[in-house]
């Protein structure tokens, strides 16, 4: 029973915020994601160029069709990816109320719980590893995902240690955030856009400033949303099942 009422939250939950993200993403991601496609196209080394689309004029694809399957899948791939945070989330909130004996779990406290989230799963990997666009150089992608998932976890750990130990120690734990900055994300030691164009170099790194700060109000929109979702599914449909007594939420 509260196996299949927290699936059928998460469900819920991740399918709205997974189409508000989309949609956010159609005005102010994607824009700038294509305008980086096409300097990439423009000024990329000659022989790449040439290689990736040189193509008979029979054979030319249709970017029209390539954008709506794209859209398509991006959309199929936001709200998965929400439902599986919802999956974490929703739990962990039903927990924290089990622990405390309160009614706490409100769209409110929800949208403490998203901004904890989008802390340690974007921002604190962003100061590392910002978001890149198309055409840029980075370093292996093993490498950056090591990285990422390491500072998630010391972000997670070091969070929860000050939120939930009592000890008068508790407050180190803030110290196992910086583990990942100390050991360093990987990055190249050329510049991203030093293949290219001086001139389309420089249009490249505009894009690339834009799309941090687009992509940075996006997720958090989008955490905050999922949150704040989150804690009105626990209160309407998990709390009754786990037998929490009723009574004021309280804001912590």
């Amino acid at each position: 029973m509260i196996f299949r009422r927290i699936v059928l939250s998460a469900l819920v939950a991740g399918v709205l915020s997974g189409f508000l993200l989309s949609a956010i993403q159609q005005f102010g991601v994607l824009p700038v994601i294509e305008s980086a496609e096409i300097f990439e196209a423009g000024g990329a080394p000659a022989a790449s160029h040439d290689h990736a689309h040189n193509h008979a004029p029979d054979q030319v694809p249709d970017h029209a069709d390539d954008g709506a399957e794209h859209q398509r899948w991006t959309i199929v791939a936001n709200i998965l990816t929400a439902i599986g945070f919802a999956l974490l989330l929703i739990p962990a909130m039903s927990i924290w109320e089990h622990l405390k004996q309160k009614p706490l779990a409100n769209p409110r406290n929800g949208l403490l719980w998203g901004a904890v989230a989008y802390l340690c799963i974007f921002v604190l990997p962003a100061i590392g590893l910002p978001p890149e666009i198309p055409g840029a150089a980075v370093a292996e992608l093993g490498k950056r995902q090591q990285w990422w998932l390491l500072t998630v976890a010391c972000g997670i750990g070091g969070l929860s240690g000050v939120a939930f130990l009592r000890s008068p120690l508790r407050w180190a734990a803030v110290l196992l955030i910086g583990v990942p900055f100390l050991i360093g994300a990987p990055h190249l030691s050329t510049g991203a856009f030093d293949g290219f164009r001086p001139e389309i170099a420089a249009q490249m790194e505009t894009l690339a400033h834009r799309y941090v700060w687009i992509t940075a109000l996006t997720n958090a929109v989008y955490w905050l949303t999922l949150g704040a979702l989150a804690g009105w599914v626990v209160a309407r449909w998990i709390r009754p099942v786990l037998g929490q007594t009723d009574g004021a939420p309280t804001v912590v």
